[in-house]
C-alpha cells in the first residue's frame, strides 16, 4: 500500500527574483514557483537531502500533509495562476498576494484546520478563529520577508513606535502647564531643585509606557521571527486562548 505521508513544498526559481532576470515575459511583481511533493522519507528522515532540486531552484518551504499528493494537484489548480513559458516546466508565476494565499491555504492544511470535500474546502467551526489567526500570522511573516530593512524595523517595534506617537506630543502639550505648575509649587515649599519632581514623573511615565509596549512586541517579535510552526503548534495547543 502506498503511504500518503509526505510533503507539499514550495520551490522557486532563483532568476525570476533578480532585478534582470532573463524572462522578458515575467512581470516585475511576479516571482516563479512551482508547486512539488516529496515522500515523507524523502523530508523528514533525510532532511530533503534527495529532494529534486537544481542549481537555478530553491526550496522556499515544505508542509507535511496527510495526501499529500491530492492535495499539490488541488493546489495548482485552485492557485496557480498561467504558465510563463520562458519559465522552467512545470513553473509558474505568482504574485504576493497569491503567494500568500497558497502558504496561508498549505499551512491550515497542515495543522489540519481544514480540508478538501469534492474539490471543495470545508472548516468546522470550531475551526474559524483558528485557521483566521494562522491566516494573519502566514501573511505577517511573509510581508515581513519582503520587506524593506526600515519596514522590518517597524514591524518589530510596532508597539513601542505606535505608544511613542501617541505619548510624545500630548505629554508635551501638558507638560507646558505642568512643568511650570510643579515647580513653582516645589520652590514653595523650599525645594531648591524644582525641575527634579516634573522630570521624575515624566521619566516614569515614559518608562512604564515603553516597558509595556516593549513587552507587547517581544509577543510580536516571537510570531514574526521564530520558528513558524512552532509557534503555531504553540498557540494551537492553547486552544482557550481563542
Amino acid at each position: 500500500m502506498v503511504s500518503k505521508l509526505g510533503y507539499v513544498c514550495i520551490v522557486a526559481i532563483k532568476d525570476s527574483f533578480s532585478p534582470n532576470n532573463n524572462h522578458k515575459y515575467l512581470p516585475n511583481n511576479k516571482k516563479g514557483y512551482k508547486i512539488d511533493t516529496c515522500d515523507w522519507s524523502e523530508g523528514y528522515r533525510n532532511n530533503f537531502m534527495d529532494f529534486p532540486l537544481t542549481a537555478s531552484t530553491e526550496l522556499v518551504n515544505s508542509y507535511d500533509i496527510y495526501d499529500y499528493k491530492s492535495v499539490a494537484i488541488f493546489c495548482r489548480e485552485k492557485f496557480l495562476e498561467d504558465k510563463i513559458k520562458t519559465l522552467e516546466k512545470g513553473f509558474y508565476y505568482l504574485n504576493r498576494e497569491n503567494l500568500g494565499k497558497l502558504q496561508v491555504f498549505l499551512t491550515q492544511m497542515e495543522f489540519s484546520l481544514i480540508e478538501i470535500i469534492n474539490d471543495e474546502i470545508h472548516m468546522k467551526d470550531e475551526n474559524k478563529k483558528k485557521a483566521e489567526w494562522v491566516k494573519n500570522l502566514v501573511l505577517k511573516r511573509n510581508e515581513y520577508s519582503q520587506s524593506s530593512s526600515y519596514k522590518k524595523f517597524t514591524m518589530r517595534h510596532h508597539n513601542k513606535l505606535s505608544a511613542m506617537k501617541w505619548l510624545i506630543p500630548r505629554s508635551f502639550l501638558i507638560g507646558l502647564i505642568f512643568f511650570p505648575l510643579v515647580i513653582m509649587i516645589a520652590q514653595a515649599f523650599g525645594a531648591e531643585k524644582g525641575w527634579l519632581y516634573p522630570t521624575s514623573v515624566y521619566s516614569a511615565l515614559y518608562f512604564y509606557t515603553l516597558w509595556i509596549a516593549g513587552y507587547e512586541d517581544k509577543d510580536n517579535q516571537d510570531e514574526i521571527l521564530g520558528n513558524e510552526k512552532s509557534v503555531i503548534r504553540h498557540k494551537l495547543s492553547y486552544s482557550h486562548f481563542f
